[in-house]
This record gives C-alpha cells, structure tokens and sequence, in this order.
C-alpha cells in the first residue's frame, strides 16, 4: 500500500507534559564553557602524557574527584586524555626489520601494564576520595599509524613476519588469523584490491581490544553502569558510509559499549576522487558523471549517511559523535561546509539527536593546527556554546529526552533534497526531523498536499506521527 492511500496521522505538534521524561539528550565539552549552559557541560579531563617506564608527573585524584562532584549526577564525564600517545611507541615494544629498521611495535605488551596499573591505581583512589563517573571518554587515535595509510611496504612486511604476528592476545586472534582472508602485502596497495579496507578493519579490531583490556575493563568494574567510547570507536560492517577521502571503510572498533563517529562535515578526496554511483547515489564509486560538493548540505549528508551505518549496524548501541565547532572549516581550509550555512550543523545534531545519542561530545578548541601555515583560531565559542544550547533545547522539547527507539535508518541518497530521520519518543509517538537544504523555505506533505513552511533560521520541521511509517514530503514548489 503506498503512503499515499494510509490515513494521515502526522501532527506537527507534541504534548511534551504527557511525555515520560527520559534523561535529557546534552553536550559534553572538550574545554570549560559558560556556567549558565542548560544542555552544555564540560568533561573532567584526566592530563598529562604518561610514557610508560619514564618518570611522569603523578595524578591527583583528590582533585579530580572534586571536580566531579561539582558537575551534574549523569553528566560527570572522564576523558582519559593523558594516555592517547601512551600504547604505541616504546623502545620494548618496537619491530625490529631483518634489514635493520626498527619502527614502533603494534603489539603493546610491554606498555599494557604501565598503563594499566597507574590507570586503576587512580580509579581506585578516586572512588576513596568519592568520585563518579557517568561516561569515560578516550581521544586516542594513535593506533591509525598502523593502518595502511601510516605504515610503507617494508613495515608491513616486517609486522607479518614478526613472531607476534600468529600469537593471540588481549582477547582477540592472533593478526595471522584476522586478515587469514587476503594478502596482508596487498593492503598498502589500495589501487589493487580492497585488502587495505580489510587490514584496516583488522587493526581497529585489534587496537579496539589493546584499549578496552587496559582502560574500559577496569573503569566498568570499579563503576557499573557507566557508558564509554573512544574517538572514531564505531561498529559499521553493513553498508559502511564513506569516510572524508571517499573510501568506504567498515569499522568494528568499539571501545567500551558506545559508538562515537566523527560528525566534522569534513569531504577531502571524497569530492575530487569519486563521483555518485549512478545506479545507486547512496554509494560513492571511482567513476561516475556527478562528484559531491564541498556545501553545507552535502556535510550534513555525510555526517548523516555515517550515524546511520553505525545506527543500522547496532540498533540498540548508544551514539557519543564528536561534533566540531559550527565555524571549523577543515584542518584544510573549504573541506567542510557548515561555516557557509550553520543551519546545517544544526540539523545534523538533531537527526544524530533521533539516531540514538546520549551525549555528543563536543570539541570546542580556541585554535586548530593545520598542515601549512598558522593555526585556525576559533572565533566565537561564547556564541557557539550558547547556540548548541538552543538547538539541544529545541531536541528535548520534541523527543522528550533521549529516544527509546530510532527508526528505520536505510542509507540516503547523496543528491537527496530532503532527508527523514524518525524515532519513538518518550510519548509512544514516532518523532521525525525533515530537513531540506538551503534555500528552501517550505516543505509539502505529498499524502495530503499540506505545506509546512520552514521557521526563520531553520531548515527542517518536527513531525509526530502514531505509526512507524514515515512522512513523505517534498520541496514545496511555488
């Protein structure tokens, strides 16, 4: 039956009092921001950079268990900042070529324990002095030195004939095993085959399990209950989005119990290396007519088709996306969109608002470094904090706090003109978002012919609807 013939039951408003409230959907942020933020609350960070068997400066749990009981019960956040450089990199740990080169170790065995044992000592500490926590944050991208864009043929080869290569550890497979299903030499060679998606999938795995032994498995124990993730920790095997240089990587690297993609908007290569599959515009193909734009709207599209791919592979996993600041234009200048139209950026939280969230994480530095030339400062974070504040408010208003349930989430079109993400909410109604891109100014229901027009600043409008089924609208033509 097509939506046409169902009866309508879309409504465009919702009886928030008869919602049961869940907890709020909120912001965590990378740096301090203003006390009289509703929604934005900065995390507690663990510093440093702890160098496993070198002196480092001790921790002081006291005050960081402090720092937590000043924040809201829920919203307490630990980022684990002081060891994203600590697994890989020791002299014990390193690979050691027949030629004589010598490169940092992908198999932490010597570094694990330095690690693990300055970490637990402080939880334990911390919960003495009365700590808590609600989410433990990593930020730790190290590990993608392994992967086939940061190693060279003669370290690849060295690594698969390296004794550690076909031994288990951490709880998972020996790497002999993980990537038993291609020719690890052809993984530095992405023009020949697709072995480099599949080594990099494997070494995600592989870095995923170094992380959650060492960090997650003694933060979980000592406090039950909590919800942890590590940047770009995300499972996504079925119809993996495109990453910003275009290629589709499925990822299984989860560490803790929470996904966290990266929703920067940023399209590097993707625009200039591929072009739309013309059979299938969800897909990004190396021949085509048609490339994606480096737009506003293409960024959200991006950001989008990513937490669905990690929503459609884990449905009842919660999502923690890091999200950048509205102004951030790419670590290469122009690669990311949403400065030209921040409408944008707003309707890429509220759509990853109805794809599970629980709390993005916001980075919100004052500058940004860039491969050439001076920093990026970032203007504005006052205004910024304060505008993410709105859009959270303007979130919970319609959902009444984190959804119970996303909808259906299939991949989307990457020439689409109208985008719908729905939820159950707190009501037992479906709760949708449609967006549309700049420059429209109203939406039309083709069931009905009703005309939604779009609110000043916004590029979207909510729906609630009693069913599943979700709405059919279109640009509305004058």
């Amino acid at each position: 039956m097509s939506l046409r013939a169902l009866p309508t039951d879309i409504d465009a408003t919702v009886d928030v009092r008869a919602m049961s409230r869940a907890p709020a959907i909120w912001v965590a942020s990378w740096k301090p921001v203003a006390e009289d933020l509703k929604y934005v609350t900065p995390m507690v960070w663990l510093d440093g950079d702890f160098r496993p068997g070198q002196d480092n400066v001790s921790i002081d749990p006291e005050s960081l268990a402090a720092a937590t009981k000043r924040l809201p019960a829920g919203r307490r956040v630990i980022i684990w900042y002081r060891y994203f450089r600590s697994f890989w990199g020791i002299a014990g740990d390193a690979v050691h070529c027949s030629d004589g080169t010598v490169f940092a170790g992908l198999w932490p065995v010597v570094s694990m324990p330095h690690i693990k044992a300055e970490w637990t000592r402080f939880l334990d500490l911390f919960k003495y002095c009365g700590g808590s926590i609600d989410f433990v944050v990593g930020d730790c991208e190290d590990w993608t030195r392994f992967t086939n864009w940061g190693i060279n043929e003669v370290q690849l080869m060295c690594i698969r004939d390296d004794p550690r290569f076909k031994q288990p550890m951490f709880g998972i497979d020996s790497l002999s095993a993980l990537t038993s299903g291609f020719e690890v030499k052809d993984a530095i060679r992405p023009q020949n085959s697709a072995a480099y998606l599949q080594w990099n999938l494997q070494i995600g795995r592989f870095a995923a399990a170094v992380m959650n032994e060492t960090i997650w498995n003694p933060a979980i124990a000592r406090f039950p209950g909590i919800q942890g993730c590590n940047y770009d920790g995300k499972q996504m095997l079925d119809r993996p989005a495109p990453e910003l240089n275009g290629h589709p990587q499925p990822s299984d690297n989860i560490v803790g119990n929470c996904a966290s993609p990266v929703a920067y908007g940023v399209i590097a290569q993707a625009a200039t290396s591929w072009f739309l599959d013309d059979l299938d515009p969800t897909r990004l193909v190396k021949t085509g007519s048609v490339r994606l734009d480096q737009g506003p709207w293409q960024s959200f599209l991006i950001d989008v088709q990513l937490g669905r791919a990690c929503r459609r592979q884990a449905p009842d996993r919660s999502l923690m996306p890091w999200i950048a600041p509205v102004t951030y234009p790419g670590d290469v200048v122009g690669t990311v969109g949403y400065p030209k139209d921040p409408r944008c950026w707003d309707e890429m939280i509220r759509h990853y608002a109805l794809l599970g969230t629980s709390v993005f994480l916001w980075w919100n530095p004052t500058s940004v470094p860039v491969p050439v030339g001076s920093p990026i400062l970032i203007k504005d974070l006052g205004a910024q904090g304060e505008r993410l504040d709105r859009v959270l408010e303007d979130i919970n208003r319609n959902t009444g706090g984190r959804v119970a349930r996303t909808a259906a989430c299939p991949p989307i079109s990457f020439s689409a003109s109208v985008v719908v993400t729905g939820a159950l909410g707190n009501d037992g109604k479906f709760v949708w978002r449609v967006s549309a891109p700049p420059g429209t100014t109203a939406l039309r229901d083709q069931a009905t012919d009703r005309i939604y027009p779009l609110q000043s600043g916004e590029l979207g409008v909510w729906l609630h609807t009693s069913t599943s089924t979700p709405p059919d609208l279109v640009l509305a033509t004058h």
